[in-house]
């Protein structure tokens, strides 16, 4: 029962690492995006493949709101 618990928490706390390490590369990546790329809402939506379900319970599409 013991090595079943420390295998689960084993596998938790990688999950919860490459969790943390998609995240601070997404952030890293969008850090270094020129100025002058504007992304809009539809776009990210269009790559998401989640418009209908995103605009039945958020509405609008905007930047912030679809990377939230």
């Amino acid at each position: 029962m013991l090595s079943c618990m420390a295998a689960k928490l084993y596998w938790l706390a990688r999950y919860v690492d490459l969790a943390d390490f998609l995240a601070q590369n997404i952030k890293t990546s969008q850090r270094h995006l020129p100025a002058s790329y504007s992304r809009t809402g539809t776009e990210l939506e269009c790559v998401l493949g989640t418009a209908q379900v995103f605009r039945a319970t958020c509405g609008n599409a905007e930047e912030a709101r679809v990377v939230d």
